[in-house]
């Protein structure tokens, strides 16, 4: 589950980095869309929480609601940054990343990852009462 949570969260920094890259047009386009005036830096913090959703993944903390954010916040800002054209790539590629997002929501973040050892350690700790 690791590699696959792995992967998933490359593709999302990848997307996002598309966006940190064109910043100036993902604005104008959400401004385009009727979003707030300052949409430059409502932009610039989406792709903080975008980063920091992958950093999540990829350590494996709340895995479940992270993947789900992600896919969530990734549909939204392809959306904005295709601006209104919906196309066979877009809609590829929100195929695409839900089904490598899949995985992860149903079988949760595997053995090497934050939440397990937290479980680990909250049932070491009912045991030991």
């Amino acid at each position: 589950m690791f590699l696959c949570r792995l992967f998933a969260a490359a593709a999302f920094a990848y997307a996002f980095l598309g966006i940190f890259f064109h910043l100036r047009s993902f604005a104008n386009n959400a401004q385009a869309l009727g979003m707030s005036a300052y949409s430059v830096y409502i932009s610039l913090a989406f792709c903080v929480f975008g980063f920091l959703l992958c950093c999540s993944l990829v350590l494996g903390y709340r895995t479940r609601v992270s993947s789900g954010l992600l896919f969530l916040s990734c549909a939204l800002a392809m959306f904005v940054f295709r601006g209104n054209s919906f196309d066979r790539m877009y809609f590829s590629f929100i195929i695409f990343s839900a089904a490598g997002v899949m995985p992860i929501m149903l079988l949760g973040p595997g053995t090497i990852s934050l939440d397990y050892k937290r479980a680990v350690e909250k049932e070491k700790k009912y045991l030991s009462r």
